[in-house]
């Protein structure tokens, strides 16, 4: 069966390399980059690039532009980052699977456990209006917002039903539905951390799309890297804009097209840098706890 569960974390593949991966980049990208369409891969203002991990920081304009990056990456510092994934992706089991030997980390969302708990008792995803009404109870929740429950209909399963929460156990009558979404959030979130932890141990660097979706124009960057930044410290983050790659990659096809791609670095952003912005006493990332106390820093 697809999807995310708590298990799945530790099914991530990490090695430094990443076999699938590097044989990925080497024998299915490299003759579509190197010898018969050949794009062309720019690439400016690039900083010195130290030899410990760094977290790369990239808009996002389509499916696959990270894969011209990638590929120059590998051939300029012979290393290969992992990448952020939407949950989403891990839906189809095929598909997960070599998501998992690829080293992708599922970015996992409230909105994500939401849908997936709903469809996995209601057979079918939420309506528009349960999914909103049910993020607002959720977050509500999460965060202490005096919460109610819903005023749209819901499925009296989906609140009363004992069962296995991709992972964790949810018991109605300890606790809430929206209180336990959030608690399974909070228990992936954990494991989440830990395939980073993994990463940044094996000297793998690892590449986050801040935006938290894919734009063809820029938009305002979502705290997750920061929370990163403050937590792991040490790796410099380094900025870089892509822009082109939609026209490399206009449709699904993983084969690029003979356009141009350019991917300007910004100055690397050091601990020291971020002084203004450190938070002295430990703390967990991804917990609304951190979110409500920390989230101006």
């Amino acid at each position: 069966m697809g999807g995310i569960d708590i298990s799945r974390f530790g099914k991530i593949h990490i090695s430094n390399p990443q076999p699938l991966q590097k044989f990925v980049l080497d024998w299915v990208l490299r003759p579509n980059f190197d010898w018969i369409t050949k794009p062309e891969i720019v690439w400016e203002n690039v900083p010195a690039i130290p030899s410990t991990p760094v977290i790369i920081a990239m808009n996002h304009t389509d499916r696959w532009g990270y894969c011209p990056f990638f590929h120059r990456w590998g051939k300029e510092y012979g290393r290969y980052p992992l990448a952020w994934m939407k949950g989403k992706y891990y839906e189809n089991a095929a598909v997960g699977w070599i998501m998992e030997k690829l080293g992708a980390i599922p970015a996992v969302s409230r909105g994500y456990l939401i849908s997936k708990d709903f469809k996995n008792v209601c057979g079918a995803a939420p309506s528009e209006g349960q999914y909103r009404a049910l993020r607002s109870w959720v977050e509500d929740t999460a965060f202490r917002r005096d919460p109610a429950p819903p005023s749209i209909e819901l499925p009296q399963a989906l609140l009363t039903r004992p069962r296995q929460m991709l992972g964790r156990f949810f018991d109605p009558h300890r606790e809430s539905w929206p209180e336990a979404v959030n608690a399974l959030f909070v228990a992936m979130m954990k494991e989440f951390i830990k395939v980073h932890e993994r990463t940044f141990q094996k000297g793998l660097d690892l590449l986050v799309y801040p935006e938290g979706t894919r734009s063809k124009t820029l938009l305002r960057g979502r705290p997750g890297i920061g929370q990163l930044a403050l937590y792991f410290r040490k790796y410099p983050i380094i900025p870089v804009g892509c822009n082109g790659t939609d026209k490399l990659y206009p449709g699904a096809s993983l084969w690029a097209k003979k356009e141009r791609v350019v991917y300007r670095f910004g100055t690397p952003i050091t601990w020291e840098e971020l002084k203004p912005f450190w938070i002295e006493e430990d703390f967990a990332p991804f917990t609304p706890e951190a979110e409500m106390k920390y989230m101006e820093r």
